[in-house]
């Protein structure tokens, strides 16, 4: 937390004859706040700041605001950023400094992150299937689901400098979902590598144990599937 003492030596008071009061000082301010990337970019923020009469108490002085807002007449409007809401409360306890907490609600403007982020991933997550129509014996099954690796690193990299390593209070859903996707990306890479393998070896060599197994294991799976699906259609006819 930092502290800055409030408006400039030498400005006026207003004092009126029913004893009233009136001081305007105007203060530049500038603040920071902690940001939280769980949704971005869907994300909403919230800063707030409070302006105290350090030394008084509530018995001495107690803050009343003219209005529930803040107001945004001189707001420039931001190209990432939307203003949302504002607010303005004074807390005017008998155990704390009486003050006013300021509140601003910015929701992030999410078309260029969803245009340059999110759609080309999910593009390049699409794409990693076709790499399974392409023919066993053409070399560029290998280059070709290696570069979509890339791809996805380079995405994991702009990503993180997007939001410049932030994992407080959570880690980024968009974080975790460039990294699913990159191991995915691998999985598929280690998956072609295999079968080229598979595909390039001779009839005299023997296959590994593992590999019949898994071969069994996905014929099983398909048997019963299809076994489910025709009880399935036959006690539909039955029913007609």
């Amino acid at each position: 937390m930092e502290f800055k003492i409030f408006g400039a030596t030498g400005t006026s008071v207003r004092v009126k004859h029913t004893g009233l009061i009136t001081w305007a000082p105007g203060h530049n301010l500038e603040y920071t706040c902690n940001v939280d990337t769980t949704y971005y970019p869907f994300d909403t923020q919230m800063c707030g700041m409070e302006v105290m009469m350090w030394g008084y108490s509530s018995e001495e002085l107690t803050f009343m605001t003219s209005r529930t807002d803040i107001n945004i007449s001189y707001f420039q409007i931001n190209n990432e950023w939307e203003l949302m809401y504002t607010s303005a409360v004074e807390i005017n306890s008998s155990t704390l400094s009486p003050r006013v907490l300021i509140e601003t609600h910015f929701k992030r403007r999410p078309l260029y992150n969803v245009m340059n982020l999110i759609f080309p991933v999910m593009f390049l997550a699409l794409l990693n299937l076709f790499v399974f129509l392409l023919p066993q014996d053409s070399s560029e099954r290998v280059g070709f689901s290696v570069t979509l690796l890339l791809a996805n690193v380079m995405f994991l990299t702009i990503a993180d400098n997007m939001l410049q390593g932030t994992a407080i209070p959570r880690m980024s859903a968009i974080c975790i979902a460039l990294l699913l996707n990159l191991c995915y990306s691998g999985l598929i890479v280690v998956t072609v590598i295999i079968s080229g393998n598979i595909y390039h070896k001779s009839d005299e060599e023997v296959i590994s144990k593992w590999i019949v197994k898994f071969v069994q294991i996905d014929k099983l799976f398909r048997s019963s599937h299809k076994q489910v699906s025709s009880e399935l259609i036959i006690a539909n006819v039955k029913k007609e």
